[in-house]
């Protein structure tokens, strides 16, 4: 994980990845708020929102623990950069039911030096 070097930026990556997480399974910000709800976190949708923006300053323990209990993530899964389950990656067509990224396009697959030669020679 990279290393984070202020409470807001922790709490402005929570946002993100809570964004992600809740679009990946095609949840509402009310839909979320009443999953926290039956784990024992209260917090309103438009709670969830300003999280979301970054424009909330922190997010508590408390949230970030229910946070993991309701998208079966870790706390790591939760802070990180990039998810522990399919890199930012996951395979082309599909999206990952864990960070809700996408891969539309495959990457592009290395050549060795010889095989670059020989194809600008045939350029």
């Amino acid at each position: 994980m990279s290393r984070v070097t202020s409470r807001t930026d922790v709490s402005r990556r929570v946002g993100l990845r809570v964004r992600a997480l809740r679009q990946a399974r095609s949840w509402t910000q009310p839909e979320l708020a009443a999953r926290l709800s039956k784990v024992g976190f209260e917090i309103s949708a438009p709670s969830i929102t300003r999280m979301e923006q970054g424009s909330r300053q922190t997010v508590s323990i408390d949230a970030a623990l229910a946070l993991c209990d309701v998208f079966e993530v870790t706390l790591d899964d939760l802070i990180s950069a990039s998810c522990s389950r399919c890199h930012g990656a996951p395979p082309v067509g599909f999206r990952c039911q864990s960070c809700g990224a996408e891969t539309t396009e495959p990457a592009p697959v290395p050549v060795s030096g010889e095989e670059a030669r020989e194809l600008m020679a045939g350029l």
